[in-house]
């Protein structure tokens, strides 16, 4: 992660990790208008446009810190240098899968 992340939504709670460098992770609290309809819609999806809504406040992650994102709230990862996060969600639209790709099979 590096610089302003897009505006992402969910259906679920999720949870984003920091493995390396800080972040701050940003919450507005979606108006209905945007929020997920459909509430057994899993994994991330972008926020239609700029997220309206109340200011919920941000975190500022470290190394090893984790941070809730809450459903039905809009979350922006923010960071002015490389930072790693490892997003627990579930798959969804937006998730790609590259265990393949990654594990090799003796």
């Amino acid at each position: 992660a590096e610089g302003d992340s897009p505006w992402y939504t969910c259906a679920h709670d999720e949870f984003a990790l920091s493995m390396d460098g800080e972040m701050e992770i940003h919450l507005i609290k979606l108006d209905d208008a945007q929020t997920i309809q459909d509430k057994e819609k899993y994994g991330a999806i972008l926020v239609d446009g700029d997220p309206q809504g109340v200011s919920m406040g941000w975190m500022k992650l470290g190394r090893g810190h984790q941070g809730m994102l809450p459903a039905g709230c809009a979350y922006q990862f923010r960071s002015s240098k490389p930072a790693v996060i490892i997003l627990q969600t579930c798959k969804g639209d937006l998730s790609i899968e590259r265990w393949a790709d990654i594990c090799q099979i003796a």
